[in-house]
C-alpha cells in the first residue's frame, strides 16, 4: 500500500505523469521528451531528477544522451495500473 501511495503521489504532479506515461512506452531523453510533451526542457530535468529520486527510473548513455527508463517491471506494471486509475 505504501508503494502504491508514492507512486501516486508522484503521478499527482502533471509533468511527472505526463513524463511516466511516455516513459511506459519507451526509454527516452530529456530532450526529446521536451518536444513530444511540449514542456521546456528544464522542467523536464527538474521532474525526472524527482522521480529518479523516488526510484521510480533508471538511467543509461547511448553516446552522448541520457536515457531514462521504468527501473523494473513489476514498477512498470504498478505505474500502468496507478495510471489507469488516474485517468
Amino acid at each position: 500500500m505504501e508503494e502504491e501511495n508514492r507512486i501516486l503521489r508522484i503521478l499527482s504532479n502533471p509533468t511527472r505523469f505526463k513524463i511516466l506515461k511516455r516513459l511506459i512506452k519507451s526509454p527516452d531523453y530529456t530532450t526529446n521528451l521536451s518536444k513530444k510533451l511540449y514542456i521546456e526542457s528544464s522542467i523536464i530535468t527538474k521532474a525526472l531528477k524527482k522521480i529518479e529520486k523516488e526510484g521510480l527510473v533508471s538511467t543509461f548513455r547511448d553516446k552522448k544522451l541520457k536515457y531514462y527508463k521504468i527501473k523494473d517491471k513489476f514498477l512498470l506494471d504498478k505505474l500502468k495500473e496507478s495510471i489507469t486509475k488516474v485517468q
